[in-house]
C-alpha cells in the first residue's frame, strides 16, 4: 500500500515529466500552452501542434475582430452491413469529441449506415461552423477517396458558398500509422 507522501512524489514526478511548449495560435498574440509527456511520440506531438496551428483568424470581419473560425470536423467512414460496427465509430467519434478540442464533431458514412456526408455537413452548418475539415477514415485510396468524396464536397461547396470544407489525406496514409501496425504486431509476439 503506498503512503499519500508517496502518491505526493508520484505526481510531483508527473508533473515534471512533461515538456512545455508554447506557442501563438492567433495574429492577436494569444498563446497556447502544450504539455507532452517527455516520452510522447515526436509524430503525436507535432500533429497536436499543427491542429492547435490550424486555428485560424476571421479574414472576412472588416474590424480584425480575431475571432476564431467555429470549425466543425466529421470523421467520415465507409459504413458496413455488419450489426455493432457503429460501436467502434461511436467511440472514435467520442474520443475526439473528447480530446480534440473541437466543438463541432460529427461521424458520417459513405454507404450502408447513416447520416451521409451531405447530412453531416448540413448538421455542422445547422452548429453555425463557418469551416468543415473532413477526414476520411480509410485506409487506402481508391475509388471513394479519389472519386466519391471530392464529387460530394464539390457539390456541397456549391450548395454553402460561404464554407471552407477541406478534406485531409485518407487515414491509412498517415506516418503514424506504420507505428500503429508496429504495435499491434509486438502486442503478439
Amino acid at each position: 500500500m503506498r503512503s499519500k507522501k508517496d502518491g505526493q512524489e508520484k505526481d510531483r514526478h508527473e508533473e515534471n515529466d512533461k515538456e512545455e511548449v508554447t506557442l501563438n495560435t492567433r495574429e492577436a498574440g494569444d498563446e497556447a500552452r502544450l504539455y507532452f509527456p517527455s516520452r510522447c511520440h515526436p509524430d503525436m506531438q507535432q500533429a497536436k501542434l499543427h491542429r492547435v496551428n490550424s486555428l485560424r483568424v476571421c479574414s472576412s470581419c472588416p474590424l480584425s475582430c480575431g475571432a476564431l473560425v467555429k470549425t466543425g470536423v466529421i470523421i467520415l467512414f465507409h459504413g458496413s452491413r455488419v450489426k455493432g460496427s457503429e460501436e467502434a465509430v461511436l467511440r472514435i467519434i467520442g474520443e475526439i469529441r473528447r480530446r480534440g478540442g473541437y466543438s463541432i464533431v460529427e461521424g458520417a458514412y459513405l454507404q450502408y449506415a447513416s447520416p451521409s456526408l451531405g447530412e453531416s455537413i448540413q448538421t455542422c452548418v445547422q452548429q453555425h461552423a463557418e469551416k468543415i475539415v473532413i477526414v476520411p477514415f480509410f485506409m487506402l485510396s481508391g475509388a471513394h477517396v479519389t472519386k466519391d468524396i471530392p464529387a460530394i464536397v464539390e457539390k456541397a461547396k456549391k450548395q454553402y458558398p460561404d464554407l471552407e470544407i477541406a478534406v485531409t489525406d485518407f487515414v491509412g496514409s498517415h506516418p503514424l500509422m506504420i507505428e500503429i501496425v508496429l504495435d499491434l504486431i509486438g502486442e503478439n509476439t
